[in-house]
């Protein structure tokens, strides 16, 4: 047999043992060992609050507040101070009622708040 022919049929073996391995590692499924470390780290069953869910690295949910969830499917909510929390929109009320940061101004001829880009404060009577 020539030296070709003796590579070709090694190459040949080759790659079938290459695709007896390749499906043989597809076809299971492979855990990868963690650390202790990261094992201590990722202990679900002790988390009580959200500092000790984001501490133990799972994801915030940028929300408002914001919320974790452990890989165990419970959440958790952050407790924000009063001066952390964002102020209430449409909390400015003004004397007559009217909600300025929603565009409302009192229109002392209707005696009423209205948008002015929605309707005009003059009567048509007056026109």
């Amino acid at each position: 047999m020539s030296d070709q022919k003796k590579v070709i049929i090694f190459m040949g073996i080759a790659l079938i043992f290459f695709g007896i391995g390749s499906f043989w590692f597809l076809s299971f499924p492979h855990k990868a060992q963690e650390p202790s470390s990261v094992k201590v780290k990722n202990n679900q069953t002790s988390i009580t609050n959200f500092d000790e869910c984001v501490l133990a690295g799972n994801p915030i949910m940028e929300s408002y507040p914001r919320g974790c969830m452990t890989q165990d499917g419970r959440s958790f909510v952050e407790i924000l101070t009063e001066e952390a929390q964002l102020p209430l929109v449409g909390n400015d009320r003004d004397e007559y009622g009217c909600i300025g940061s929603a565009g409302y101004t009192w229109c002392e001829e209707k005696q009423k708040c209205l948008r002015t880009w929605e309707e005009d404060c003059f009567d048509e009577a007056h026109k």
